[in-house]
């Protein structure tokens, strides 16, 4: 089995988001083929501060709450849902100071369960 991969908000935010805007569109077809990547042998964890993001952008973006709530069960449905806890945010504070990463970064890495420095994947939208 492989390891596990945090996914952060952005990249469901624009896999969920398609317009006619060409750059925004871009962006929706980069999400969209990155998440195809996973599987049950790499599973994907989210925090529930990604899914507390992800509802709020996409109702800025003027999305039907019932649309929202019926994505975001999806997400939960299919992902593992990991609550950000007091344990999470101290070791998110260890790990940014030993490895200098960013403050989210390190907690997302935290909700994992690690305290070693992240294998990172960045998907350039």
């Amino acid at each position: 089995m492989k390891d596990k991969v945090f996914i952060d908000t952005n990249i469901f935010v624009y896999a969920f988001l398609d317009t006619n805007d060409s750059n925004r569109h871009a962006k929706h077809l980069k999400a969209v083929d990155f998440l195809k990547k996973f599987s049950t042998d790499n599973p994907v964890i989210i925090s529930t501060q990604v899914l507390s993001e992800y509802y709020s952008a996409l109702l800025k973006n003027k999305i039907s709450d019932e649309e929202i709530q019926e994505s975001a069960k999806q997400l939960v449905n299919f992902l593992e849902v990991v609550a950000v806890s007091k344990n999470i945010v101290m070791r998110s504070y260890s790990i940014k100071n030993k490895h200098h990463y960013s403050w989210d970064s390190r907690k997302n890495h935290s909700a994992n369960g690690s305290t070693s420095s992240p294998r990172t994947e960045l998907i350039d939208l």
